[in-house]
């Protein structure tokens, strides 16, 4: 499977980030940093993005891209749904978020119509197998969440894994 050209986002959700408003100038900080880090991997050769559209992270990563879209004209975005209600539950700004990220994507893959245990780490499978590269948004000593367990998964497909610690933006790159 070709995968040099993808980059697929993974990070946490919006109530395990660090700040409360996401207007706020640590969130702006890490909105930019975000934005570097994707930019970069577009001058690379990236032209496909994943995001495993969860609150948080993965919906502020595509968000990101489709701005970006203006500017580099190649570049898809490829929403990855681990199952078909999968934002029922969310405040209504996420769910908004969510529908509008949808509507504007340039592909999704629904994974399951209904929710099964393993579905969030069939989707964490997915945005790793097809991507060889990862932005993650991790916060340092968070051994137990999805992303770290991401994380592990990209590391053992020896993918290119960009980490941004969302507190301090400290950024570590781990190159395959």
């Amino acid at each position: 499977m070709k995968t040099e050209n993808n980059c697929s986002f993974t990070g946490h959700r919006a109530e395990k980030l660090p700040w409360k408003d996401e207007t706020s100038k640590q969130a702006e900080d890490f909105k930019m940093q975000l934005c570097i880090e994707i930019v970069h991997k577009i001058k690379a050769g990236c032209d496909t993005f994943y995001t495993g559209m969860c609150n948080g992270v993965d919906i502020i990563a595509g968000e990101m891209v489709l701005e970006l879209k203006e500017t580099f004209l190649n570049i898809k975005l490829i929403a990855v749904i681990p199952y078909e209600d999968f934002a029922c539950s969310w405040s209504e700004e996420w769910r908004e978020r969510y529908f509008d990220l949808l509507a504007n994507v340039d592909d999704e893959v629904l994974l399951n119509h209904k929710y099964k245990s393993k579905c969030f780490k069939q989707r964490n499978g997915y945005l790793v197998k097809h991507a060889g590269h990862i932005i993650a948004v991790h916060n340092d000593g968070d051994n137990k969440s999805g992303t770290h367990q991401t994380i592990n998964m990209a590391k053992r497909r020896d993918r290119s894994i960009v980490i941004i610690e969302p507190k301090t933006l400290k950024v570590d790159r781990i190159l395959s």
